[in-house]
């Protein structure tokens, strides 16, 4: 028994399907279950707990911690496990040749995931879109972000902007977190500084 008038903590839909690594065409899909509790902190902050069973690496965390404000807001997203396919076997992948390759043995492998708006003050405002993971091979392998497990890389950026009349100012951080062995490095922006005046003749 629950109200459709206003939203309510308790559990989400249950989500579950094969997932299948692009790295690792050779294997078939490996079965998962997914089940998320929603908390409603407040009308504008909620806060939404999965876990995750995945039949072969184990149990995988995610917490996504979202809040809205009239001047910024933000989304956190945080995720874990200790995969068991990498414990024993190593991170791998299958290479142009089509041929397997080991690297070390890992445990523990996580991302995490920040979105961001804010405007502190008249003309003066921050966006922030970054990514990190453990490891290269971690959305091929996890089913964490479907937007990220077919692609070889993602765009990181940090800004801080300033507009006033007739001059613009602003600060980037770019970077790129590699999602494959093969992918390409970009050039980064660390940081770029840009100024612009414009006047009337």
């Amino acid at each position: 028994n629950f109200s459709m008038e206003k939203r309510a903590s308790g559990l989400l839909f249950p989500t579950f399907g094969s997932y299948k690594s692009i790295l690792h065409p050779d294997r078939s899909g490996e079965v998962y279950v997914n089940i998320p509790y929603y908390f409603n902190i407040a009308e504008n902050m909620d806060d939404t707990l999965s876990i995750l069973k995945m039949q072969d690496r184990g149990w995988v965390i995610e917490n996504e911690f979202r809040y809205l404000q009239p001047k910024h807001s933000a989304e956190l997203t945080l995720t874990g496990l200790e995969d068991k396919v990498t414990q024993q076997d190593g991170l791998s992948y299958v290479n142009s040749q089509k041929e397997i390759v080991y690297q070390a043995p890992v445990s523990q492998r996580w991302r995490a995931k920040l979105v961001a708006q804010q405007r502190w003050a008249p003309g003066l405002s921050s966006q922030i879109n970054w990514h990190q993971a453990s490891d290269k091979f971690f959305f091929a392998d996890i089913p964490a972000e479907p937007a990220l497990d077919t692609v070889s890389f993602t765009q990181t950026t940090a800004l801080l902007e300033y507009q006033q009349q007739n001059l613009q100012a602003s600060m980037e951080l770019l970077d790129y977190l590699r999602l494959r062995e093969d992918a390409p490095y970009n050039y980064e922006k660390r940081p770029h500084l840009a100024a612009n005046y414009f006047h009337p003749i």
